[in-house]
């Protein structure tokens, strides 16, 4: 869905005071109303006193009210204590939008940030209007991740005191007045955007008493001469260059008439203190433990986790992203982020560290190692930034390219290799394919102390500089920030340490575990002799029996992994002290920890020494079982519940036993057409009638159908939403919401309707074949002869009602809500098709689909999942675009469109009239296109392949939008992937922990507690 244009930070800052708390004291009573005016105050006669509401949500230690984010589902629901037969269930939600009707439950979207007030009534079936004083709940609404993540907004601080009464909560009696205030605590981070002064309006039916505003603030008092709901809106616009956006905060207040009960059923503000001060327990749902900690083996493994908090990167992402550039990014190990102001100060003359297609980085003396093991500490330097990412490279290739990290900077660093040179003498595999990794390749990217980038105050009041060179990539070097603040691929490993553990890279050496190590030579320097004779003696091959070891099975400790699998030294806030595979970690605070001096007081900055818990204790569990027993105990501080046990968390939140934040993920799931199907494998799972052909997906028109016939609005419905709790919600294109400033609001999306903003099924009366562009429509065009998306596998003697195509559908086992989908879906299409296609669903283990990943792939229709490394479409692009992509191998895309004669009939000659792929011309061509040509598939793939790269590197962030909007279309229009659901993360946790201090970025990946376990705060959990 498009974003919203009201988007800013919010935190809410409160005054104590009694408010109407008191009134929950109110005695029951009963009268009946024939009408109220005005309508929005019916719910606040004084009637029948015994309602109650309840949300999945309650407030955590530091809050006065529940939170949600813009966009985020908010369920509530009407309880009636009495025994009467309610026909009619209302909810006023404060906004001005009421929902009633015969259920209970109702869910709610709020579209601007605020503070508002939901109110729940009910209606007998005698038309008694039944209340009470626990139907009142207050909920502060922040902005959506998406908007807050463009760094384009001022951070604000609002607060609302109810002037008659006291206290902080939005409702109060006839005659009442409340105080509202509103200002920027900090200017927009993105140093491009400027805000102007805030202004406040009252709605309808206020009365403005006092009003003042300034430069950066805005206050008033307001009265309110009449029962009802009504609004006081603060507003204010930020503006670059070029354009100019809006943005607003609304606090909604319900006004009672005299006499009326109020009362809340979540104002019990948390006073719970952690059991076990200074210290962090969680309790993690991971059946199978995690494969490696060590970063450069673990990519999809839970034990990411680990590397986050124990190791430090060069610069890391600063949560606010609009494109490459140094803006989006602050210092870590490094003094400064190469091409900013900061660097300019620090270094005057050098260009701020960029010279050309080379970045430089000064590696801050402040930096310390820490081995919990001896309890020592050692100064991080170049030698080791320069092993760790040889460390990444050498093992980046692989039968699945992203098993291993490194694929994320070999892309900056490496060349492309060629699958049929190179062949190992030691297998017949193409070791440096796709990434040609040999030693030549990957000792050059880097010059370490070079005089000729690295300015002589690094050496002397630093550690020194490493210069990264972005030249052999062959693409400019913006995105290489990217790629280096990656919550793996970056990780800073200390040279000395892993060499000593047997798995550091040639030619390193050190005087021990426990101290810094020099460059191969011996050297200091990669200018200096010593270092450059190494260098030459390195043939292409001479490293390829270490990087095959790094491509064996690493679940079953083979080298270079097994000594530091699960025993790692880094140089982050916190130390490894102990780990399993199967039972969990412990963490410990590193004792020479310094905070980077060039981030401070900046977001996702690292913290200071002693702000952060002192120890950490993770627990790796098969469910949730354990996690739930030790939350309700009050013993656990965080633990992930199971989808399946929604309903045990609402019962301990009504308890006041957890805490509920659920932050959108940029996690995507989608289903995936394989274009070459392995038949005679599939033949060995499929239970049902295999009448697919091989190339059945290759017909455009069949896959533009089956995406049509997609149900989003029933799945959004039935399966997104348990329980009252979001876990999902749908989106159209290959770029997520929520990741920077991307995506595109004005591309066609199977289902979505870009004029209404909403989603919708492939029902009779929208799938009527006269509608351009429906599921019925692409049916009609593809069972009609000389259409250009005419499919002969559906003509005389082919596919029909009598003789139907059986699409095999894969879901994983142990996941029956997509077998669900998969089943609702193939119901839709067998609806539309009149028969003439049936899907077929069936149970497959996940070890054997990943077992099965190879060209050729059996899987004809089958789940596929992403989540974000950095902030940046090509991250996805990657994937599920390039021609050597994760899921475009398996899947044969770039094999069956662009490669081997056989790809000629997709690449007509008439298809290049309007401009060869790297041109504007053909990029707008393809992105206007309702639907691909058959015989056109591989030119607009290609033109997909040569612009995703180039967007992916353009320093002109304008441009690159433009450019990544046009290719979200052209691939929406091949639809090679059916997109369906992207994630929410729920974390359940303590009363005492501050849900606002979460690390949740919306760049952490896939759903799950990836946790950054030094920003956690509460009361008590910082000793």
């Amino acid at each position: 869905m498009p974003f919203a244009l009201v988007i800013l930070i919010v935190v809410i800052v409160v005054t104590a005071g009694v408010g109407y708390l008191g009134l929950q004291s109110v005695k029951p009573t009963t009268a009946t109303v024939k009408s109220c005016s005005p309508a929005s105050a019916c719910v606040t006669s004084s009637l029948t006193n015994d309602v109650t509401l309840f949300t999945p949500y309650n407030p955590g230690y530091g809050q006065t009210m529940i939170s949600v984010a813009s966009g985020v589902k908010l369920s509530a629901t009407v309880g009636v204590t009495g025994s009467e037969t309610i026909k009619t269930y209302q909810v006023a939600w404060g906004d001005g939008t009421n929902s009633s009707g015969p259920s209970a439950t109702f869910t709610h979207v709020y579209a601007a940030p605020g503070t508002y007030v939901i109110a729940g009534s009910a209606i007998d079936t005698k038309g008694i209007t039944h209340t009470g004083t626990g139907a009142l709940i207050p909920v502060s609404v922040t902005p959506a991740l998406g908007d807050v993540i463009t760094g384009f907004y001022p951070t604000l601080v609002t607060s609302l005191l109810n002037g008659t009464t006291g206290g902080i909560y939005p409702w109060l009696g006839v005659g009442a007045t409340v105080t509202v205030n509103g200002s920027y605590s900090s200017a927009p981070p993105n140093p491009l955007w400027l805000a102007a002064g805030p202004t406040l309006a009252a709605g309808a039916g206020v009365t403005q008493k006092t009003y003042s505003h300034g430069s950066t603030w805005a206050t008033g008092t307001y009265s309110f001469a009449s029962a009802g709901v009504y609004t006081v809106t603060l507003s204010g616009t930020t503006a670059n260059a070029t354009e100019t956006l809006p943005f607003t905060y609304v606090w909604s207040f319900y006004v009672t008439a005299t006499g009326a009960g109020l009362g809340c059923s979540s104002c019990k503000i948390p006073v719970a203190k952690s059991p076990h001060p200074g210290e962090i327990v969680a309790y993690e749902v991971a059946p199978s433990g995690a494969v490696t900690l060590d970063p450069a083996g673990d990519y999809y493994t839970i034990g990411s986790e680990v590397t986050l908090n124990v190791f430090q990167y060069l610069i890391s992402y600063n949560g606010t992203d609009e494109g490459p550039t140094a803006n989006s990014f602050i210092p870590n190990a490094a003094t400064c982020v190469p091409g900013s102001g900061q660097c300019n100060a620090l270094y005057p003359g050098t260009g701020s560290l960029v010279s050309g297609s080379n970045m430089t980085f000064v590696i801050s003396a402040n930096d310390h190692f820490y081995d919990p093991a001896t309890g020592k500490t050692w100064g991080v330097y170049p030698s080791d930034v320069m092993f760790s990412y040889l460390r990444m490279m050498m093992y980046a290739d692989g039968s699945v390219t992203t098993t291993y990290p490194g694929w994320i900077i070999d892309q900056a660093f490496l060349p492309l290799g060629n699958p049929y040179y190179d062949i190992s003498p030691i297998t017949s595999a193409a070791v440096h394919y796709p990434y040609n990794n040999t030693p030549y390749n990957m000792l050059t990217s880097m010059y370490v102390n070079d005089s000729a980038f690295c300015p002589a105050s690094a050496m002397t009041n630093a550690h020194g500089c490493i210069t990264i060179n972005t030249a052999e990539s062959g693409y400019a070097q913006p995105a290489l920030l990217d790629y280096l603040a990656h919550g793996t691929a970056g990780a800073i490993q200390s040279c000395g340490w892993y060499t000593a553990q047997g798995t550091g890279v040639p030619g390193f050496k050190s005087s021990g575990a426990d101290a810094p190590c020099y460059l191969p030579g011996d050297s200091t320097s990669t200018s200096q002799s010593s270092f450059t004779t190494f260098l030459a003696a390195q043939g292409p091959t001479s490293w390829d029996g270490l990087e095959l070891d790094g491509q064996g099975n690493y679940s079953v400790c083979s080298t270079p992994f097994c000594a530091t699998g699960f025993n790692e030294v880094g140089s982050g806030p916190y130390g490894l002290v102990n780990a399993n595979p199967t039972v969990g970690y412990v963490l410990a605070a590193n004792p020479g920890w310094v905070q980077p001096a060039g981030c401070a007081g900046e977001s996702y900055c690292l913290p200071a020494k002693g702000t952060f818990a002192s120890k950490v204790v993770v627990y790796y569990d098969d469910d949730d079982t354990l996690g739930i027993q030790e939350l309700s105990a009050g013993y656990a501080d965080l633990a992930g519940i199971e989808q399946a046990d929604a309903g045990t968390y609402l019962a301990l939140a009504a308890k006041g036993q957890v805490v509920l934040v659920n932050t959108p993920s940029t996690s995507t799931f989608n289903f995936g057409f394989n274009l070459n199907i392995g038949l005679s494998t599939l033949a060995q799972f499929d239970p049902y009638k295999v009448n697919i052909l091989s190339n059945t997906f290759d017909y455009v028109g069949l896959r533009d159908f089956l995406a049509q016939a997609y149900p989003y609005a029933s799945v959004d419905a039935q399966y997104n939403v348990y329980q009252g709790i979001e876990f999902g919600f749908n989106y159209g294109g290959f770029i997520p919401e929520y990741l920077g400033n991307y995506y595109p609001t004005n591309v066609s999306f199977p289902g979505y309707n870009t004029t209404t903003g909403l989603w919708s099924d492939p029902s009779t009366s929208s799938s009527a074949s006269s509608i351009v562009g429906s599921a019925a429509y692409y049916w009609k065009q593809i069972t009609t002869s000389g259409n250009p998306l005419y499919d002969p596998q559906f003509g005389t003697g082919g596919y029909s009602a009598s003789n139907p195509l059986h699409v095999p559908a894969i879901a994983f086992e142990g996941d029956p809500t997509h077998f669900a989908i998969m089943e609702l879906w193939g119901k839709y299409v067998t609806q539309i098709s009149g028969g003439a296609v049936v899907f077929d669903v069936f149970y497959v283990a996940p070890g054997v689909v990943y077992e099965y990943l190879v060209p050729g792939s059996p899987w004809a229709l089958w789940l596929l999942g992403w989540g974000a490394d950095y902030a940046q479409p090509y991250d996805y692009w990657a994937a599920y675009g390039t021609a050597v992509g994760t899921w475009t191998t398996p899947n044969s895309v770039a094999a069956t469109l662009t490669e081997g004669a056989a790809s000629a009939v997709y690449n007509s000659p008439s298809c290049t009239g309007y401009g060869a792929v790297d041109t504007f011309a053909a990029l707008f061509y393809w992105a206007n296109q309702l639907a691909i040509p058959q015989d056109c598939q591989g030119v607009a793939y290609n033109v997909t392949l040569y612009w995703a790269p180039y967007a992916n590197h353009d320093t002109n962030v304008v441009q690159g939008q433009l450019i990544w909007n046009r290719l979200d279309a052209i691939f929406s229009a091949l639809n090679l992937y059916v997109n369906t659901e992207q994630a929410f993360q729920p974390d359940y946790i303590a009363p005492w922990v501050n849900p606002s201090s979460l690390g949740l970025n919306g760049i952490n990946g896939f759903p799950g507690q990836e946790n950054l376990w030094y920003t956690v705060q509460g009361n008590g959990v910082v000793s």
